[in-house]
């Protein structure tokens, strides 16, 4: 390929910019044992999508519809189909805001859980959902109906609008294929967005929405659409920094757009100047808004429990952990008094760490936490404990799946962040046109979202898939480069054929035989692994002398390993017996679980709990009032808790992985 280098040389640096930042990323996804599929398989795409894509820009709007509807509808019942056979075990952050909506649309209004006064911004997502729950309830919907029928609209939302945002802009036939494939054909429609209900998607979603309006509101010939656009601007603001504050990165990258323009003096930032005002209103109003939604669940901050802004920012200089989520840093923090306390102790630290690191010790730092940032290869491990009891059919062909789903995933990235990064850097901006000025707050934007997680704020690899919707449009609204037009006769377009089957033949090839060839260490055949957790002081249910606690598990597929959490220095007898043969193994203590570590057939399994003692005892069993958390309910003492569940662990650990 020939690039025009006069025409297109690369003139804005913040482009080039973030055009490093997503070069250099892309290698976060990368391990010793998948690096050679995933380099292999992504340049033999790429060189694949070159020859092909003047076939696909000669496709008719016709066509190109009828390809669309098609791989949506698929996409749909794919989606169903895995929520219907493949749900997983929430947990983490995802299941305590769940648990907390579950409880609020019961009209219990007391927050138990420290969780929301060490976490207070999760407060606002908490309570919307309690809303939808008791939507759903009116319609007799229970709340795991409810919960996806929410994730897989949101989702489904965010994937028609960013295909109309590209067929908005115009873009070629090939860059709204390949944005479809991207949406419709990899992970990113089937996993984490779509099986774990969190603040990422609304976030996202609400981005996206944000710029779809910016690109609207010059094309508003009426007052009444003008009014609309602004109110709807206003609205999608305030909703997006209720479910995530760090979407305030929108209001500097609009503010700095309008400075830019001015510098180039550009007669047309006025038709960004209103817009971005409405934008800071919705912000704005997200503060009072927080407030009173705290007073409409009851919440009540606990300074005793509430971390400063400045404890996050502590991890973030955390070497130690990458920058990352780091455990020694919150029970440092927690064993201090109140949030004064814990401030003043941040603030010493963080000029410590600073001046321990020095300059290159930050620099490379900051690059590890980039390369963290846009890390998707376990975005189907992203806050789920594993299925609840995945189907035979599949667990026979696990290891193939997962591993097909990783490098599915990262490779369709890696293609994304090169070619957004190939037309920034042979991006020339010409800011009369509106499409730039759309692509330059498109850039501020996902700079703003990475150097706030990479400078300031803790590290992790979701958060950096916040910055997608800029890359969308960035995707659709920058050309693709220019190359030196050459006939294309009857003869040339005949060889084309049989190179792009042999491209992408040798990429199936590469891609078959690394996935069979590899076993994974561990496999969770069955789990329960939702719970408030000891740490936010998650209270224990209490079991009299001689109860009998009872809960059924099938396994598809054989395991060796099995634990059921209870409680530290709880004295209970557990066992598990097999349904078909009557065999039963008592578990060993250990710690706060009950283990066993024995071979253990497909079949039906009882997990059996007894309080032989005279006194009571205290065990982890977890509730809700209208979610279900298992595919077999808690009988204590012959009765159904239909919403309850032991917290439990089967896998079978692979003692050869390759």
């Amino acid at each position: 390929m020939s690039i025009t280098s006069k025409s297109h040389r690369p003139y804005s640096l913040l482009a080039v910019l973030l055009a490093l930042c997503l070069i250099i990323s892309s290698t976060g996804s990368f391990s010793s044992q998948t690096s050679l599929a995933i380099v292999s398989t992504t340049v033999l795409l790429l060189i694949a999508s070159y020859y092909l894509r003047p076939f696909f820009n000669r496709l008719s709007i016709r066509q190109i519809r009828t390809i669309t509807y098609l791989a949506l509808t698929l996409m749909v019942v794919g989606q169903v189909l895995i929520l219907i056979f493949l749900p997983v075990s929430v947990y983490h952050d995802p299941y305590r805001v769940l648990s907390q909506a579950d409880q609020l649309a019961a009209g219990d209004h007391v927050w138990q859980s420290t969780y929301f006064w060490r976490y207070p911004n999760n407060v606002p997502i908490t309570y919307i959902l309690s809303k939808f729950f008791a939507l759903g309830q009116l319609v007799h919907l229970s709340d795991n109906i409810t919960i996806h029928l929410l994730t897989i609209s949101l989702l489904d939302t965010f994937i028609v609008l960013a295909l109309k945002t590209c067929a908005d802009l115009k873009s070629p036939q090939s860059t709204f294929l390949g944005l479809l494939a991207f949406l419709t054909a990899t992970p990113f429609a089937y996993t984490y967005y779509l099986q774990v209900f969190y603040s990422d998607l609304p976030s996202m979603l609400a981005v996206l929405v944000i710029f779809r309006l910016l690109w609207r509101w010059p094309k508003a010939n009426t007052t009444r659409a003008k009014v609309k656009i602004s109110l709807d601007l206003t609205a999608t603001a305030l909703l997006g920094m209720l479910m995530k504050p760090n979407m305030i990165v929108l209001l500097p990258a609009g503010f700095l757009t309008l400075l830019i323009l001015a510098i180039k003096k550009e007669r047309t930032k006025k038709q960004l100047l209103r817009p971005i005002l409405f934008l800071s209103l919705g912000m704005t109003l997200a503060m009072p808004a927080t407030l009173l939604i705290d007073r409409a669940s009851s919440y009540q901050p606990h300074s005793a429990e509430a971390f400063p802004a400045s404890h996050w920012v502590l991890m973030g200089l955390n070497k130690s952990g990458d920058g990352m989520y780091d455990d020694q840093d919150v029970e440092k923090d927690i064993s201090l008094a109140n949030t004064t306390a814990r401030r003043q102790y941040d603030s010493q630290q963080i000029v410590h760490r600073i001046q321990t690191l020095g300059p290159l010790g930050l620099s490379e730092l900051w690059l590890k936490k980039l390369t963290i940032l846009l890390d998707v290869s376990a975005i189907q491990d992203w806050y789920n404990g594993g299925f609840e009891s995945a189907p035979k059919w599949y667990q026979d062909h696990i290891a193939f799946y997962q591993k097909a789903i990783k490098i599915g995933y990262v490779v369709a990235s890696i293609i994304l962040f090169f070619t957004v990064s190939l037309r920034l850097l042979c991006w020339r901006p010409r800011f009369h046109r509106q499409k730039d000025q759309l692509a330059l707050l498109a850039v501020l934007t996902a700079l703003g979202y990475l150097a706030f997680h990479v400078i300031f704020w803790e590290a992790e690899s979701r958060y950096g898939q916040n910055i997608l919707p800029a890359l969308f449009v960035l995707l659709v609204a920058l050309p693709a480069p220019v190359t030196r037009r050459q006939k294309v006769t009857e003869v040339k377009r005949q060889k084309r054929w049989p190179r792009v089957a042999f491209l992408i033949s040798a990429t199936i090839a590469i891609y078959a035989v690394f996935l069979q060839s590899y076993s994974l260490s561990t496999i969770v055949v069955a789990a329960q692994r939702s719970q408030l957790s000891v740490q936010y002081h998650a209270q224990p249910t209490t079991i009299s002398p001689g109860t009998t606690l009872e809960q059924q598990v099938n396994l598809a597929k054989p395991a060796n390993t099995f634990s059921v959490q209870i409680q530290a220095k709880s004295t209970m007898t557990v066992t598990l017996q097999n349904l078909q043969s009557g065999q039963v193994w008592a578990l060993t203590e250990k710690a706060d679980e009950f283990i066993l570590n024995q071979p253990l057939p497909a079949g039906s399994y009882q997990i059996v709990i007894q309080n032989q003692g005279l006194v009571p005892q205290l065990i982890d069993l977890v509730q809700t009032n209208n979610y279900t958390l298992a595919p077999f309910p808690v009988t204590i003492n012959q009765v159904q808790n239909k919403n309850a569940s032991l917290i439990y662990l089967f896998e079978w650990l692979n003692t050869k992985p390759s």
